[in-house]
């Protein structure tokens, strides 16, 4: 039987995966992303899943609703009548009866899949955020003027939050039942299970726009004003490095995963994993993104923004999104590579051919070919 060279060996994977394998060697982050139409260019402030993953609900300036269907990648507009004229947030109940809908001069609303009907919660400040316990117990709201509010069983109870600040966003502790509330000036605020409000020092006087608690409960994600992005862990706050001035608005987990993303101005997302900060390329989005928030499967997120704008991530691969075998610089240092492969391969076949040779007794010339014997 023949001398198997380990260096054959080298050669025949190499040149299997570039055969067969033309992308695999393409960066696992790099991604697309997929610009929306979503039909309106008012600003979009908040977008919300259902737990099954089928939609999304959309809302922004001028009572603009809209429902995104995960099947048809398509937006529907939804009307109502009165109430409102700007929504900035909204939130499915986990059990998924109905998802809360929120914005300026009090506005609460419950989507119950077709309709919106109006709750009246007895204030004028403005709402900038709802969120739910995982548990379907109770939603959060708050918003200006220090104003936190707890809605339970139908009803609407206000907290005193000990502060005039506007509050911006808020996310529920899975571990313990508590929420983390941030807001303008690096207000930062602990609400405990029970209710009652303890501010946290954080050390900027940034605005802080949104937080998110990982879904485990064991690291909060916050993002403000002067490119803040802070991770904490309920004891101290970590700030990442980061090279732009610009406000981070919005923030979400990966679900199933330890990677949150981040978006802002000028049509920025940032994606946190493993402690280090990554840019993602979004092409033709030159405008803020309010808000993101990942498909509850983990699929892809939708981020939303000014002028109407939406984008999916991660999006659909095109023929004007080559990997890495279809670049120029790729090519040629293949090329390269398997050249010097081939050629250590035929050189390791002559050396074990004379070694061969000189065991067996025979003379060797250097061109490949055994001396005839003389007869």
């Amino acid at each position: 039987m023949a001398e198997r060279h380990p260096l054959s060996v080298l050669v025949v994977v190499a040149l299997s995966l570039v055969t067969f394998f033309p992308c695999m060697l393409q960066d696992a982050d790099a991604a697309y992303v997929d610009v929306l139409k979503t039909g309106v260019q008012d600003t979009l402030y908040g977008v919300a899943w259902k737990p099954d993953g089928s939609e999304a609900l959309v809302v922004g300036d001028h009572r603009t609703v809209l429902r995104y269907m995960d099947a048809s990648k398509e937006f529907t507009r939804i009307e109502y009548s009165e109430g409102a004229d700007f929504l900035l947030d909204a939130a499915w109940r986990p059990d998924s009866q109905y998802a809360l809908v929120v914005g300026s001069s009090g506005a609460i609303f419950a989507f119950n899949g077709q309709t919106l009907v109006p709750y009246d919660a007895n204030t004028k400040d403005y709402f900038y955020v709802v969120n739910w316990k995982a548990d379907s117990s109770e939603a959060l709201l708050v918003g200006s003027s220090g104003m936190i509010m707890r809605f339970k069983d139908g009803s609407f109870t206000k907290v005193d939050s000990g502060t005039t600040k506007t509050l911006f966003a808020s996310s529920w502790r899975s571990i313990d039942g508590s929420a983390l509330i941030v807001g303008a000036a690096g207000t930062v605020l602990r609400l405990t299970a029970e209710g009652k409000v303890s501010p946290i020092a954080f050390s900027e006087k940034q605005e802080l726009f949104d937080v998110a608690w990982h879904p485990g409960g064991t690291m909060a994600l916050l993002v403000g004003g002067n490119g803040i992005i802070a991770s904490y862990d309920g004891t101290d706050f970590n700030f990442h490095n980061k090279d732009t001035l610009n406000n981070f608005l919005g923030c979400s987990w990966r679900p199933g995963t330890t990677t949150g993303l981040i978006c802002g101005d000028t049509g920025i997302i940032i994606k946190l994993k493993e402690g280090r900060l990554s840019w993602i390329d979004v092409v033709e989005i030159k405008s803020p993104f309010q808000m993101l928030e990942y498909r509850p499967q983990g699929d892809y997120l939708i981020a939303v923004g000014n002028l109407g704008k939406a984008v999916k991530y991660p999006g659909t691969p095109t023929s004007n999104s080559p990997c890495f075998l279809e670049s120029p610089l790729f090519l040629a240092g293949m090329t390269l590579i398997g050249v010097a492969l081939l050629g250590a391969y035929l050189a390791s076949g002559k050396r074990a051919a004379k070694r061969k040779a000189e065991r067996d007794g025979e003379p060797v010339v250097h061109k490949g070919h055994r001396k005839k014997k003389k007869r």
